[in-house]
Formats: C-alpha cells, structure tokens, sequence
C-alpha cells in the first residue's frame, strides 16, 4: 500500500511569525531587493564583459557565460527572502499575467530593476573607464562615432558580442544600453543593428516570458497536483 507524500511547511518557532517578515525599513523589500539583485546581475555580468573587452581577463563565451551564472546565483541567493527575484521585467511581466504578482507593482518593479541596472553600469563605468579608453585608444576607437560599438558592448548586446550569448533580458540590456549612451556613446548603442535592440533584447524576452508562463500554467501546472 502506497502512501502520497505531501511536502509540508514546517511550522516556526513560538516567536516567529508564519509570515515571516524582516525589519522594516523606509522603502518595501520587493524594491529593496529587486534593485540589488538587479545590480548585482549586472555589476558581475556586465563586469566580466568590461574585463574580457577591456582587459582580456576572461577568453571565451565560457569564461564569460559562467561569471554571468555567479551572479543570478549570488543575487538570487542574497535578495530571494526579500522578494521573489524576478531581476528582469519579462518575469515580472508574465508573473502579473499568469500568477498572483500584483498587477499595480509591474512598473514601479520594472523602474527599480532599471535602476539597480543602471547604478551597477556606472559603478563598473567609474571602475573600468581608463581600461576602456587604454582600449580605444590602442585600437583607434573613437567613442560615439561608427565602430565604437566595439566598446559599447561591454554594457550593452550587439552582434557579436561576449555577453549576448550569456543573458538577454530587458533590464540586464536596456539600462546599461542607455547608461553608455550618456558615457558619450551617444546614438550608437541604438543605431548600431537597426531595432535589434529593441525586437531582440526587449519584446523577445517579454513574450518568451508571457508564451512559458502560460505553457506552464495550462500543461505543466496540473500535473503538479495531487
């Protein structure tokens, strides 16, 4: 005779609360999260791009494609008890669609995870601009005019790059995108491939996102229940 096995929530200690909560704090914890996971995607990601470009530390889409892994890994690990880490607005997006994600969040959580992506484009900018420019000046770049994407890269995806075979997403690509475009990169980091920007890195995930949410929900969901 065979029993079904029902995983269980173990029930807290007498002074902790089922809900857990953590201290509060002056701005919620989904944004508190969501800006920091997003900054450390970005900030290890997008890092180890600057250093393959710039430097040559990293050789290869794996050397790359693994620093990228190390920073989900850490910015789910670190923010996950504050908010569901999404840490990308096709998650966020299809999580409002086809799960119990607030509706009234989706843009105040998209604008935090720009934000966290923007902030870890201008720290790893201050940390790596003379690298940058060793770089452009070696190879006889010049910033903002046409092949300057040759160093735009290291914030944002073109093709070929080192980081567009490791992670697309709108957060990850769109703030650091308009991060260089500000770093006298001008109009090349939306010019350069046409609209590839655009179709590629941000209505490609978002409807990859909407199209397995709801994969999930009608095929794969029900079989989930006992």
């Amino acid at each position: 005779m065979t029993e079904t096995i029902r995983a269980t929530r173990p029930e807290p200690p007498p002074h902790v609360s089922a809900e857990i909560e953590v201290a509060h704090t002056p701005l919620p914890k989904w944004a508190i999260g969501e800006f920091f996971g997003t900054f450390l995607l970005v900030f290890f990601g997008c890092g180890s791009i600057c250093a393959a470009v710039a430097t040559g530390a990293q050789i290869g889409i794996f050397q790359v494609a693994i620093v990228w892994g190390i920073g989900i890994a850490t910015a789910i690990y670190l923010t996950g008890s504050l908010t569901s880490a999404h840490l990308n607005p096709a998650v966020t997006i299809a999580s409002a669609a086809w799960s119990r994600f607030p509706v009234r969040l989706v843009v105040p959580c998209i604008l935090v995870q720009m934000l966290g992506a923007f902030a870890a484009a201008a720290l790893l900018f201050s940390i790596f601009s003379d690298a940058i420019a060793a770089y452009e000046a070696k190879h006889g770049i010049t910033r903002g005019a046409q092949g300057s994407e040759a160093t735009a890269m290291v914030f944002g995806e073109y093709f070929p790059n080192p980081g567009g075979k490791a992670l697309t997403e709108a957060a990850r690509d769109l703030a650091p995108r308009i991060f260089s475009s500000f770093a006298s990169w001008r109009s090349v980091p939306f010019t350069t491939n046409g609209t590839g920007w655009l179709t590629v890195y941000i209505i490609a995930p978002i409807v990859g996102g909407l199209l397995g949410g709801g994969i999930y929900r009608v095929f794969f969901r029900p079989g989930y229940r006992l």
